[in-house]
This record gives structure tokens, sequence and C-alpha cells, in this order.
């Protein structure tokens, strides 16, 4: 559940942001035309969204093509548009009109829901379900940790909407444009990325170390530009907050009083509340994502009851706690193959299989809460199909039982020892 419930909070929460400074300033400046413009943008944003998240899942239609490229490269030149057409006075005597910031605005909302949204959007297809349904714990919980975060990103669109609004445009305005440089900062290294992998930019040119640092730290340190754009709009949040105990608005009689007096207090409300939002993804892309990410040590090997040249001797009694055991085989290259065997639950079967997957390599498997689980993808294994293949299950090996011992030959591993050198 927190896995997703991080990587939603990873993937939004400063777009969740950013998109509502920009509801603020567009709606404060052109009332109910810019909210149609932003309703209307995020609407198609978020339709092609869906399309494309769909095609790359379902499909080959957008697998080789480089869509991160082309939407951050189309964002950093709206950004670019909508900045300088926002700040300078345009040709004529139009300024700050509907055409220059409403319509930036809203084609800039309809990209970055382009970008950021399909990948988010198709995690509920991903979650593993090799060993299990739509009605299992697992899927449930990773379902749950999914729309948790979604919420914690709309609370944070709607509160940042909330306590921009209320402040005047003076403020709002560098509060927005401070947001989408610090956005386009981490979309420019994505394309820089692109031109520098792809040697669009040549590895002589004078340019190419200085962007390569840039793109480096930007992969590095990128996170922290989140914090920078959460701190931006807590600042603006705290001012806020400071102004609802020193309000001076008129009044002409008690109930206007009590009017303006229940509005700042409901002001006061949306502060606190984003504030927590805030701290909550900070905590959640920080202290428990280190948490949740630290190294799973797995058990150490165990040696086998008794060994020959040609077969490793595993005990029934060995393995009758239920519990994962590991076994390994050096061989003459100082190659380790690891295998694990895990006596099967009210039954005398056992699961036996290498100590790695097709599909996550030779990371290896370990025992929680008496489940067993892979190490890199956290996917859960059914104890019942170790032993056969599919999805993320131990590739199988052969192996043979006799007289209380279950006996796994040296040259099936020798077979596999290619796993364990990848």
């Amino acid at each position: 559940m927190l896995k997703y419930l991080i990587q939603v909070t990873e993937d939004l929460l400063a777009a969740g942001v950013l998109v509502g400074a920009i509801y603020a300033f567009i709606i404060s400046t052109h009332g109910v035309n810019g909210r149609k413009t932003l309703n209307i943008s995020a609407a198609v944003g978020f339709v092609i969204a869906v399309v494309m998240g769909i095609l790359t899942n379902t499909t080959k239609v957008l697998k080789n093509v480089n869509t991160a490229y082309i939407l951050c490269s189309a964002l950093v030149i709206c950004f670019v548009i909508f900045t300088v057409l926002s700040l300078i006075k345009p040709l004529g005597k139009i300024k700050n009109s509907y055409l220059f910031t409403a319509v930036p605005a809203g084609i800039y909302i309809c990209l970055l829901f382009m970008y950021k949204l399909p990948t988010v959007l198709a995690y509920p297809f991903n979650f593993d379900l090799s060993n299990s349904s739509v009605l299992s714990t697992d899927f449930l919980y990773r379902l749950i940790g999914w729309i948790l975060g979604l919420v914690l990103v709309f609370l944070a669109f709607i509160g940042t909407y909330k306590i921009l609004s209320a402040h005047s445009v003076k403020l709002t305005k560098p509060v927005v444009i401070i947001i989408m440089l610090l956005t386009a900062l981490r979309n420019a290294a994505t394309v820089l990325n692109v031109m520098l992998s792809r040697r669009v930019i040549s590895s002589k040119s004078p340019m190419y170390h200085p962007l390569f640092v840039y793109v480096k730290n930007m992969s590095n340190y990128g996170s922290f530009l989140v914090y920078v754009i959460l701190f931006t709009a807590a600042v603006a949040a705290i001012i806020l907050f400071k102004q609802s105990f020193t309000w001076k608005e008129h009044y002409d009689n008690a109930a206007q009083h009590r009017k303006i007096k229940a509005k700042w207090r409901n002001r006061r409300r949306w502060v606190v509340m984003t504030l927590i939002v805030f701290v909550i993804g900070v905590l959640n892309i920080s202290l428990v994502k280190a948490i949740l990410n630290k190294p799973v040590e797995l058990s150490p090997i165990e040696d086998c009851a008794k060994t020959d040249d040609e077969n490793l001797y595993i005990s029934f009694e060995q393995l009758s706690d239920g519990h994962l055991h590991r076994f390994a085989y050096t061989t003459e290259e100082g190659v380790q193959v690891r295998f694990i065997i895990i006596k099967k639950p009210n039954s005398s079967a056992y699961g036996v299989g290498l100590d790695a997957c097709d599909i996550c390599g030779e990371t290896g498997y370990y025992e929680r809460d008496g489940q067993v689980v892979c190490k890199l993808c956290d996917v859960v294994m059914n104890i019942n199909t170790i032993g056969f293949k599919g999805g993320c299950n131990p590739i199988v090996i052969d192996y043979s039982i006799a007289d209380g011992y279950i006996i796994v030959p040296v040259s099936t591993l020798l077979e596999h020892a290619v796993e364990f050198t990848r």
C-alpha cells in the first residue's frame, strides 16, 4: 500500500500544487472565462492521458515514441511563452489579456496532464496478479495506497487554489511563475538527457560537460525541487494565516462582521489542512520512502544435510518448520548458485526453485509474515505455486525425493549458474 502511495505522491504532488496555483491566478484574473478555459483544457488533457495510458499498456503504438521528450519540450516552451507574455506589455494596448495568459495556461495544464497522468492512471493495471485476483487482499491494499495518493494530490491542489485565491494577483503571479520555473528546470533536464544520449549535442561540444553535470544533478537531486515548490506554496499559506488574525475589512453591521470573521476562519482551516497535506507529502517521499526502501537482508545460507560430487541432500527434518530455507552451491569459478526450499502449508509437498526469477533476476526472496516475497518488486508469492513456472515465481529446477531427502543435482545448479552472473 505504501509503495503506491509514495509513487503517486512523488509523481503528482508538485504538479497538483502547480495546477492549483495556475487555477488561482487565471480565475482571479479572468473570472468565469478563465475557469472554463482551464476546465476544458484539464478535461482534454485527462482524456488524452487515459488514451495514452491504454495505448502504452496494451499496444506498441507509443512504445518507440519518446513522449517524455516531446511533452517536456512543449512544457518548457509553453512556460516561456506564458511567462514572457504575462510579464511584459504585449504589442498594442492589450495587457494581461485573456489570450496572453489563460490560453497558454490552459495549454500548459493539458500538456502537464498528458505528461504526468498516463503512468499513474496505469498503476492499477500493473499490480501483479500472477498469484492473486483483483479480490485479493494484496490487490486491495495496493489500490487503497494508489487512491490515497490521488486524494493527497487533490487536497494539495484544492488547498493551494483556495490559499492563492485569497491573495492578491500581485502575490499570486510570482508564486505561479516560481513554481512553473522550478518545474521547467526538471522538464529541461529530461529533454537534455535525451539530446545528450542520442548525441544531438555532440560530446565534443563545449556545452556537453556542463549540460551533462546539470542533467546528472537533476537526476540525483530533482526531488529537492519538489520541496522548494511545496515551500513556496507554504510561504503563501503562512502569510494568509497571519493575515487571518490581522484583517481590516470594513463592515456596517454585526451580520457583516460575523460573515467576515467566518470567511477568515475558513481560510485558516484551509491553510492548516494544506500545510498538513504538505507535511504528509514530504514525509512520504523522504522518511517513509527511506524506511520502505531499506535493503532487506536475505537469510543466511544453510548447510545441506550432506553432499557429494553429484548431489546436494536436504533432509525433510531440516524443512519441517514451514519457513523459507536458502541453500547454495559454489562453482569452480566462484559463482554462488542459490536455491530455496519451503514446505507447503497443509501439505507434504515442497516448493523448490532458484533464489532468482526470469523477471527480477537473482535479487532473491525473503520471508515476511509467513509469506515469500520477491526482494526487488515486493510481489508476494503463492507458496503453493513455488516450483511451477509463471509470474515472479522462482525459476524451476530439477530435483528428486528419496529416503527423507530432497536431492538437488549439482549439474542442474551448474546449468543455472548464468542466472547469478548477470
